[in-house]
């Protein structure tokens, strides 16, 4: 039985390895992306594009049906 945990504690601890590794990854490419075009330029250069669509153009039964299928909670932890 104790091996079992012994197994267990390393298989837990691999995995919070791997994880922390994915993590620390993930942000050091976030931080690249950001270095080389800021947020506020790829904003601008989105905004240009001929099917960029402001928010207020879109019809509010669309934007009902999104927040329902992607998080139907939405106004419920939005408000304060």
């Amino acid at each position: 039985m104790k091996i079992v945990k012994r197994i267990i504690k390393f298989i837990i601890l691999v995995a919070i390895v791997a994880v922390l590794i994915f993590v620390q990854r993930g942000h050091e490419l976030y931080m690249e992306a950001i270095l080389e075009t800021p947020i506020a330029e790829k904003v601008a250069s989105i905004k240009e594009k001929n099917n960029y669509t402001y928010l207020d153009e879109i019809p509010e039964i669309y934007k009902k049906a999104v927040i329902a299928v992607e998080d139907n909670r939405f106004y419920a932890h939005t408000r304060h």
